[in-house]
């Protein structure tokens, strides 16, 4: 038999288990030389399990960082909270899919796990960045804001300066002797104007 040409304490050692419970194998006529089938036995079987991480490693293969569900950070703005939505949306996929591909029973527990725990935290994600986009479609750079003002003021100021020549040829004061005279006074005071506008902006 393949079983008696190896030890028990070579089992014991190889899936690292009690003495006893490979004893317990081998009366069962449990597959000693097949750790898949072992392992399904083991699961198959009522009561407590013993540690079955060394044999779940050698059916199964070794543990990997999928047993653990990942990590998100981000900073509180719109374009970083939709790329780790998209992030966590296919991180979620993926952990689904190890959860439906895994073999072991065991694992397929803490996959699963791993899977509601990333769908948990893309349902907490999903409004948080929806707002932050939101509110980033309804602000405005500072660059944008300075052109528009820049662009407004230079049209307010020529408008101003065209008032003295308007107001001077006007029916009214071409009565006067020297409506150029009006002309100058309306125009000095818009230049104090002016002054006084870009003394206030340029102190800010």
């Amino acid at each position: 038999m393949a079983n008696e040409k190896k030890t028990l304490a070579h089992y014991a050692e190889l899936y690292g288990l009690p003495l006893g419970t490979i004893n317990n194998c081998r009366r069962r006529k449990w597959p000693l030389n097949d750790p898949a089938e072992l392992l399904q036995k083991f699961m198959n079987s009522p009561g407590k399990k013993p540690d079955l991480r060394k044999l779940e490693a050698l059916a199964c293969g070794p543990i990997t960082e999928r047993l653990q569900s990942k990590e998100f950070t981000s900073k509180p703005d719109a374009p970083h909270l939709l790329e780790e939505l998209e992030n966590l949306r296919a991180e979620t996929r993926r952990s689904f899919k190890d959860f439906e591909e895994e073999p072991s029973v065991t694992r397929r527990v803490q996959l699963h796990k791993v899977y509601l725990a990333n769908l948990k935290a893309l349902s907490n994600l999903i409004p948080l960045a929806t707002k932050a986009e939101e509110e980033g479609d309804r602000l405005v750079s500072a660059d944008a804001v300075s052109q528009t003002w820049i662009r407004a003021i230079s049209e307010f100021r020529t408008t101003l300066e065209l008032i003295p020549r308007r107001v001077a040829t006007n029916a009214l004061f071409k009565k006067l002797e020297d409506p150029v005279a009006v002309e100058e006074v309306i125009q000095g005071e818009i230049k104090s104007a002016l002054k006084q506008l870009y003394t206030g902006a340029n102190a800010q």
